[in-house]
Parts: structure tokens; sequence; C-alpha cells
């Protein structure tokens, strides 16, 4: 064992050997604090309480027909109203003058306490969903009943409904907050109307842009087909023209004179048909309309040759010429498929650019839509907060919107709600206990004497040679067991008192001496 837990210990020894050697000391101080706390506590001035309890009716008849279309009372804020209306200074005033209390009150000052005396002690609580309870605690119960009394009636009397003039500004309020969201959405409802008229066929969900890019892009392919058969059959052409000569001699051609003039006649005939045509349908520079004019220039040619007769020794080869007036007509319709193409092309771009816009357009209109519904549904929010508005400021006119019922009056209590005497009482023998055992202890630490071979060993560096113990003969042994049942007897007697005292004030026996030494300080009422 080490030597500082040695040292708790001897010291500890050496406190339990004082108290047992003064506990003659001890039980004396103990018993004078017990005799004076049970004074204290039995001449304690009593305080009584005297509640009663209020039913508020925020319902009424009206309240199930109406619940969801007019403005509806919070419970908690009418509480918070009711606390802050009974307990301002007029009201608490007229407590004052009509519990009584205006004797306690003699002066200015006496009177301003009494009124933070008022404040502080009246409590409204609130049980349940309307049910609240208003509690008074005074020394004298008839003036704690007189006050509880006052109070109900000036609770009773307010009506702590919505009043009409919140009702008005509220009204207002709302009036103007619709004028403004009004203002607000039509705003809304022009910034989206021009949006979709600035993206119209190109807005999400719209069907007119898909089917315009696919057809656009179905175009440009049928084209591309047709382009590259009419490239197939001019190669085609060419090879043939190579492969025919341009002329040939005027008796070989003399052969078929008569018939080949009547085919070019005839041919003449149809290509002065379809230039006839081709204006009707284009301009004088379309590449159809130039490629026929040069077909009926060619064969005009031809006919003008075959009519000088045998003159030439050659004459022009009739099948070279068709087949460069086959290659004339392919070469104007791949003029015509090529401008076509380049028409679908820029179509198809421009649609193509429009494309990369759509997210962009996307995201403003979502935006804006957003925009409306928001301001939407607080105009119509407050057209309906206006109609319920009117309607309970109708009622509110008609009607009250809450009726207060006392259902527990208030009574003159018998037994006081505070001191808790028992309680006090209780913790009597604790505390005298505890007085006298500290005073002996210090009493002790004071004198310090010398209880132990250690204890002197420790304080003086000098050799202790040796210790005297006592001897205890039969006749000290016989003194100190009726010395220990003399104190035995003496704390028992100390916890007798001390019950003795709590059987008597939960007797109201005690009430007398309070109500006899109150007399003789000048207190008023009762204890």
């Amino acid at each position: 064992m080490s030597g500082a837990v040695q040292q708790t210990i001897d010291q500890l020894s050496g406190l339990l050997r004082l108290v047992r050697r003064g506990r003659w000391t001890c039980l004396a101080i103990a018993w004078a604090v017990a005799v004076l706390g049970c004074l204290v506590v039995v001449l304690l001035p009593s305080r009584y309480e005297s509640t009663a309890r209020i039913y508020a009716d925020t319902d009424g008849m009206l309240g199930p027909l109406l619940k969801g279309i007019t403005v509806e009372t919070d419970l908690s804020r009418q509480l918070d109203v009711m606390q802050r209306t009974i307990l301002s200074r007029p009201n608490l005033e007229r407590v004052i003058d009509r519990a009584g209390l205006a004797s306690r009150a003699p002066d200015a000052v006496a009177r301003e306490r009494l009124v933070a005396d008022l404040k502080a002690g009246i409590r409204v609580t609130s049980q349940g969903w309307n049910l609240f309870t208003v509690a008074y605690r005074d020394r004298d119960p008839a003036a704690a009943q007189r006050v509880v009394g006052a109070l109900l009636e000036i609770f009773v009397a307010t009506n702590l409904g919505v009043s009409r003039e919140e009702l008005a500004v509220a009204r207002r309020f709302i009036d103007e907050q619709i004028a403004v969201q009004g203002r607000a959405l039509d705003e809304a409802e022009r910034r989206l109307a021009e949006f979709q008229k600035r993206h119209a066929g190109t807005l999400p969900g719209e069907q007119g842009y898909f089917a315009s890019l696919q057809e656009v892009r179905r175009q440009i392919a049928e084209i591309r087909r047709e382009l590259d058969g009419a490239r197939a059959e001019q190669a085609a052409l060419q090879r043939q023209l190579a492969g025919v000569p341009p002329t040939i001699s005027a008796a070989r051609a003399a052969v078929g004179g008569v018939g080949d003039g009547r085919r070019i006649g005839e041919e003449l005939a149809a290509l002065r048909r379809r230039l006839v045509e081709l204006k009707a349908r284009f301009t004088d520079r379309h590449p159809d309309v130039l490629a026929t004019e040069e077909a009926i220039a060619a064969l005009e040619g031809r006919a003008a040759r075959a009519g000088d007769g045998t003159a030439a020794a050659t004459v022009s080869n009739p099948v070279y010429e068709q087949i460069r007036l086959r290659i004339a007509q392919k070469e104007a319709e791949i003029a015509n498929h090529e401008s076509r193409l380049a028409r679908a092309e820029a179509e198809l771009a421009r649609l193509e650019a429009q494309g990369r816009t759509m997210p962009e357009a996307e995201a403003e209109l979502k935006r804006l839509m957003r925009d409306y519904e928001v301001i939407k549904r607080n105009y119509d929010e407050l057209l309906e907060r206006r109609e319920a508005a009117r309607i309970a400021e109708e009622v509110d006119s008609r009607t009250d919107r809450v009726s207060f019922r006392v259902v527990e009056p208030p009574t003159a209590p018998l037994v006081p709600a505070s001191p808790p005497r028992l309680l006090l009482l209780a913790a009597v023998p604790l505390l005298a206990g505890a007085a006298g055992t500290g005073a002996v202890m210090l009493r002790g630490l004071v004198i310090d004497p010398f209880d132990s071979v250690r204890k002197l060993q420790r304080t003086y560096p000098l050799k202790v040679l040796g210790a005297v113990s006592e001897v205890v003969t039969p006749q000290v042994r016989a003194r100190r067991r009726l010395g220990n049942m003399l104190f035995a007897a003496a704390t028992g007697l100390l916890f007798l008192f001390v019950v003795g005292v709590a059987v008597a004030e939960r007797l109201q026996l005690t009430k007398p001496l309070r109500t006899l030494v109150a007399g003789q300080l000048g207190g008023t009422g009762g204890a």
C-alpha cells in the first residue's frame, strides 16, 4: 500500500475518532439545528392556489359547415393573444380593484410592486386542444379565489376572435397582391405567345418540323437517283455517238429522202409543241427550254440541207443528229436535277441549322412555362383566399367566432400549495446531522490532536520509543455502554421530535402558531 493511500486512511480514521469522542457535542448541535429548522419550516408563510378551467369554443355551429372555406383561427395564437391580453397592466389593475387587493398598495410604489407580483404569479396554461387553466397563488385563500374570479370575468368578457379590422387589412393586402399577380400573369402570357409564334413548327412536341426534315431528305435521295440515272444515260449516248459518222453520202441519203423528210417534220412539230408547254411552265433561260430550242434549230438545219437535193456530195447523218438531240435533252435533264438537288440541299441545311437551336428553344419554353404556371398558381390561390376572407369577415360580423364557458369555477383552497413543509421537514434531520458532524470535524481539524503513533512519526523527525495503551476496566466499559445507550436514545428522540412536528403539520395543528406569529409581525390575511 502506498504512503499516500495510507495517509488518507489514517486521516479518515482520525476524523471518525474525533466524531466518536465528540458525539455528544455533535448531538447537541444537531438538536439545536433540528429545533431551529422545524421552527423555520413551521413558520414559513403558506401560499394557497386557486384554479379555474375555461372551455374555448372556437367552432360553434358554423365550424363544421365552413371548414376549409373560411379563414381558420390558430388556437396556439389565440392562447398567446389571451395571455398577453389578460396580463396587460390595465387588466391587472382592474383585477386589483375587483379582488379587494387595493389595501395592500397604499402608495404608487406598492401598487407597482403588486402589479408585478400579479403578472408573475398568474399562470394561463393549455390543457388539450381548447381547454385552459387559470391559476394564482396568494397567502390568503380568499384573495386567491377573488383574483381568479376577476380574471374569469375579464376573460369571458373579452372575445378573442379574429377582429374585423384585421380581416379588412388582410383583404386589402390580398386585393393588392391579386392586381400585382394579374399584371405578372398577363406579361407571362404575352412572352409565351411571342415565343410560340417565333418558333412555330420547331417547338418540342410538334410533328411539322420532323415531317419536313424527312420529306426533304427523301426528295434529295430521289433526285440523286434520278441524277445518277440521267448521267449514266448521257455517258451511254456519248459512247454511242462516238461510233456514228456525222455525215453520209448523198446517194445513200436519197434512198430514204421522202420518208426522212416526213419524219423530220413530225419531230419538229412535236418539239415545237413541247417548247410551248415548257415556256408556259418555266422562263426562257430554263435549261429544258434552251435544250428544246437547240433541238428545233438542229432539225430545221437538217430539213434545209435535205431540200437542196443532191448538190452536195455528202449530207448530215440523221442517226448522228438524233443521238446529239438525245444528249442535249439529257444535259437539260441533268441541269434540272442539279438545280432541284441544290435547292433541296439548301432546304436541308436550313432545317438542320434550325434543329440545332431546338434544345435552346426547348429550355426557353420550359422556363417560360414554369414561370407562367407559378404565377398562375399564385393568382388562383390569392383568388381563393380573398373569397375565404370575405366569407370569414361576413361570419365574424354576424356571429361570435370564440365563446368561453367556465368549466370549473375558482374555489377557496383549504390546503396550502406551498411551501412543501413535509419535504422540508424530512430534510431537517439530515441537515442537523450534517451540521453536528461538520462542527465536530472542524473543531478536530483546528485542534489537530495526535491520536496515533504514525501521525506523531510523520510530524516530528524523532524516533518513537513506544505507545501506552488504554486499559479498559469493567467499570469504564459499563459507563461507556450506558453512554452509548443514552446517545442512541437522544438520537432517536431527535427523529421522533421531527416526526411529531411533521404529523402536527399534516393535521394542521401548527396553523394557529403561524397565525399568531403573523399577527405579532403585523401580517395581514391568513396563514
